[in-house]
């Protein structure tokens, strides 16, 4: 209100503000909306991250402010959101970079909370449940989250009605939290996506507060979840890449479910992930127990696994003895709620580095054959990977 009132103040045919409009300024969340929006539209969707983040970025600087390119605030703004593509698969995979604020720890919330069949009924019949009772829960799980000043939130796949996001979106900004999480399933036409948002804030010029939420459009759906889907007379759209991302200097890739499944996807960013994220809606809770672990090994990194509450197995695990590997575990329960713990990137990444003779004995398994301690020193020396 302070600013608003000196803009009154001014002649506004001579008043040369960087602003376009007061007070209000379009947040990158709602550009990432439009930009959903226009991909589900479209004949590949979410194909080309670094054009769709080069739009976004381009349309929240001309919708907000007078700048040219020459000016800081403007070159502030484009480096605040970075998107290159990796060339670690056939597909290529994109690496997200968000924000430039670095932690050592993250202080990780696991969501235990029930998923129901009936919403995914009421999507594909045309009356999704958008009830108080339902957006209460999602408030409640939100709020806990907060109250134990959480980094990250990590809640299951299908769990979020997109309609809901852009208000996730604010209060992730507004707190400095992340939210992953997976989004209800959208039906468009006769196609159903299946989507798992990565909401990310971030500051710039030390007092602007924004979030981008970035999608990833589910690779392999499960048999009987096509089975659901088809039975409908529906048909899924699949994805065709994953993404790295990079948050508090925090690199981890997020994977749905049945993504999981397959042994080369979850193999791709070795040495690079500091966490692995997998979001699910899973039945068979002993064969994805056993793909975890032997993934935290394998890719040597912290995984965070959310389930649905009657399912269970949520958890977060690190690379290291059976008796010390869990470091979250959890089944159960009617009421929704989290869980707290924190992960300590940079002791990995020290161990990470060390010769076999320096690993034995310590608090990690050792890093396994093909892992690269290149990658990590980079990541240690803030380079470019």
């Amino acid at each position: 209100l302070t600013r608003f009132n000196e803009v009154l103040r001014f002649d506004l045919n001579k008043w040369n503000s960087e602003y376009k409009y007061y007070p209000y300024i379009v947040n990158m969340y709602d550009f990432s909306i439009l930009s959903f929006v226009k991909e589900i539209m479209g004949s590949k969707p979410f194909y080309d991250y670094e054009n769709i983040h080069k739009q976004q970025n381009k349309n929240y600087i001309a919708t907000n402010y007078r700048l040219g390119k020459s000016d800081e605030r403007w070159q502030n703004i484009t480096d605040s959101i970075s998107v290159s593509k990796l060339k670690i698969s056939p597909n290529g995979s994109f690496l997200i970079g968000v924000g430039n604020d670095k932690k050592a720890k993250l202080r990780l919330a696991v969501a235990n909370v029930r998923l129901n069949y009936q919403n995914f009924k009421n999507v594909v019949e045309g009356t999704p449940n958008r009830s108080y009772k339902r957006y209460r829960e999602l408030s409640s799980v939100v709020n806990q989250a907060l109250d134990y000043h959480a980094d990250m939130l990590v809640m299951p796949e299908a769990y979020i009605p997109f309609e809901w996001l852009p208000i996730v979106a604010r209060t992730c900004a507004k707190n400095d939290m992340a939210i992953i999480t997976g989004v209800e399933h959208i039906k468009y036409g006769d196609k159903i996506f299946n989507f798992t948002a990565i909401i990310l804030p971030y500051t710039y010029n030390t007092d602007s507060k924004c979030a981008l939420i970035s999608f990833h459009l589910k690779r392999h759906y499960a048999p009987r979840e096509k089975e659901n889907i088809n039975g409908y007379r529906l048909q899924e759209v699949e994805g065709s890449h994953y993404e790295l991302y990079k948050w508090k200097d925090c690199y981890f890739p997020v994977y749905c479910c049945y993504e999981l499944t397959s042994i080369s996807d979850r193999s791709l960013f070795q040495s690079y992930a500091d966490l692995v994220i997998a979001v699910e809606w899973n039945k068979d809770v002993n064969y994805y127990s056993n793909i975890l672990e032997s993934l935290s090994r394998d890719i040597h990194c912290y995984c965070v696994q959310v389930n649905t509450s009657d399912y269970g197995d949520s958890r977060i695990t690190k690379p290291a003895k059976t008796e010390e590997k869990d470091i979250i575990r959890t089944k159960g329960g009617i009421n929704s709620t989290v869980l707290i713990d924190d992960v300590d990137i940079n002791k990995l990444r020290e161990f990470q580095f060390k010769n076999y003779i320096l690993q034995k004995g310590d608090k990690f398994k050792p890093t396994p054959p093909g892992f690269d301690p290149n990658i990590v020193l980079k990541k240690i020396r803030g380079e470019k990977l």
